[in-house]
């Protein structure tokens, strides 16, 4: 779909192309990267003010041929089933939907500690120290043997659990309230 080499190491960074979301980092991670995978590629999916100086930077770092802009793109998950590993180096988040999204997939997450921990749904999913380096940075996204503890179980952000959940509360609270009537 994305005319990736099938032996090829694949990050991909998801989210509008600005400041807060910290691509220079997952570029230079890729850089490091890029030593050890020849082809490996990183595919950055979404658009904005950034994007300019960011191009700059992967010519710079002559990653113009690993490096793919692909714009908005509408089936995500055709994205993240092409991938390898997802980088999130963002400063800021609130809760992560591109990191909830890409584990519900089985995608593989790096995410920086702007991430909320109620994030992180599976072991594999690895949270980046504040200050860590682009080196750090790469050898975590390279890492497929980490493990860790998924903070919030999967089943907690599906649509029927939840209404199942809401139902719940809703007819304890009703039935409390007939009693003290």
């Amino acid at each position: 779909y994305f005319h990736l080499d099938p032996d090829a190491f694949v990050v991909i960074g998801v989210g509008r192309l600005n400041p807060v979301k910290n691509y220079p980092l997952l570029i230079e991670a890729f850089a490091e990267i890029r030593k050890i995978h020849g082809n490996a590629k990183l595919l950055l999916a979404g658009d904005g003010k950034e994007k300019s100086s960011l191009l700059r930077l992967v010519q710079e770092k002559n990653l113009s041929e690993n490096v793919v802009f692909l714009g908005n793109v509408t089936d995500i998950s055709k994205l993240y089933s092409a991938a390898d590993v997802l980088g999130i180096t963002s400063i800021s988040e609130s809760v992560s939907l591109v990191a909830l999204e890409a584990q519900a997939c089985g995608l593989r997450c790096v995410v920086s500690d702007a991430v909320p921990s109620e994030s992180i749904l599976l072991e594999s999913t690895r949270k980046m120290p504040a200050g860590a380096t682009p080196e750090d940075w790469a050898r975590a996204l390279l890492d497929t043997q980490y493990s860790g503890a998924a903070v919030m179980p999967l089943e907690l952000y599906d649509v029927q659990h939840v209404n199942r959940r809401m139902k719940e509360v809703y007819l304890k609270h009703f039935h409390q309230a007939k009693k003290t009537s």
